[in-house]
């Protein structure tokens, strides 16, 4: 008999005999350390879908349908549901700072025409704005700042699976590029 079932029918029977609190205390630790089927998390979906994108060169929706049984862990009985392939973008100016976004978007190209369009209307010009980050599923931030004297413009951006880590992340990169008083302009999550 395995350690864990001597424990279970020992505690059982502590608590039929002796209806201790102690044996109840006992056999909810010995529930709390039974092993639960896990399934993959985020970092797994992403590998397995760009492992079917750039090995056999599907779509990204037919890589999600692909990997869907694989990511549903021991316990089939209970499909994962697809996550939405949904876009953003980020733009920016580098001469005025003037930026634009776009988030939840059908396609890559939508995201940053939309980032582009907002960039333009928000003083940019048509060739000064460019985009700076853009992807799926994914939360992004621009930090922008100026120089310590007042001077140049510096900026800095991140992306991550995480909205404060990329607000963090982006801010450090503008302060890198010479950024005093960095500050968020844009952040947001997609998906």
């Amino acid at each position: 008999m395995s350690s864990t079932k001597t424990f279970f029918a020992q505690t059982r029977w502590r608590l039929y005999w002796g209806r201790s609190a102690s044996g109840l205390f006992a056999l909810l630790l010995a529930y709390v350390a039974i092993p639960m089927p896990v399934r993959a998390g985020e970092f797994e979906y992403q590998q397995c879908v760009q492992h079917y994108c750039t090995s056999y060169g599907k779509s990204e929706n037919e890589c999600v349908n692909l990997c869907l049984p694989d990511l549903n862990g021991p316990n089939k009985t209970m499909p994962l549901t697809p996550v939405p392939t949904l876009y953003g973008a980020i733009a920016v100016e580098t001469s005025t700072l003037a930026s634009g976004y776009a988030k939840d978007q059908p396609s890559l190209a939508d995201a940053e025409r939309q980032a582009l369009a907002m960039c333009r209307g928000a003083g940019g010009s048509n060739a000064g704005c460019k985009i700076v980050v853009s992807g799926h599923n994914f939360c992004a931030a621009l930090s922008t700042g100026q120089t310590g004297n007042g001077g140049e413009n510096r900026w800095g951006y991140a992306w991550s699976d995480d909205g404060w880590v990329s607000r963090r992340d982006a801010t450090a990169a503008c302060r890198n590029d010479g950024g005093a008083n960095c500050k968020v302009a844009i952040t947001f999550c997609t998906g």
